[in-house]
C-alpha cells in the first residue's frame, strides 16, 4: 500500500530537462519527436538553432515519462537519418524537479 502511494506521488510530480541534438532532416525529425512526446504525455518544445544543425529544447513529465522519451531519443536513430555522428551528440541535462508545468503540450518551431 505505501508504495502505491509513492508512485501515485511520483505520477504528480514533474521533472525538467534540457536537450541537445544535431539535425539533418527537421522536417521529418522535429514532427516525429514531438509526435512521440504527444504519446508520452511529455510537454516541452524542440526549435533548430537558426544557421546551425544542432537542435534544442525542453522537456517536461513525470520521472517516468520523461525517461522513457530520452531513451527512446537515444535509441531511436531516425532512419531517414544516415549519418550516426548526429547521435554521439545528443545531450542531457540533468531532470530538475519543477514546482509546477511549464508547458500545455510539446511543440517544435
Amino acid at each position: 500500500m505505501l508504495s502505491t502511494v509513492a508512485n501515485d506521488l511520483n505520477e504528480n510530480l514533474i521533472y525538467k530537462t534540457v536537450f541537445e541534438l544535431n539535425v539533418q532532416d527537421e522536417d521529418y525529425v522535429l514532427p516525429r519527436i514531438a509526435q512521440k512526446a504527444a504519446e508520452l504525455n511529455v510537454r516541452g518544445y524542440i526549435t533548430r538553432k537558426p544557421n546551425d544543425l544542432k537542435a534544442v529544447g525542453e522537456m517536461e513529465a513525470n520521472w517516468n515519462n520523461l525517461h522513457e522519451m530520452m531513451n527512446w531519443l537515444q535509441e531511436d536513430k531516425f532512419s531517414k537519418v544516415d549519418d550516426e555522428e548526429n547521435w554521439k551528440n545528443l545531450r542531457f541535462t540533468k531532470c530538475k524537479l519543477q514546482s509546477k508545468p511549464k508547458y500545455h503540450d510539446f511543440f517544435y518551431c
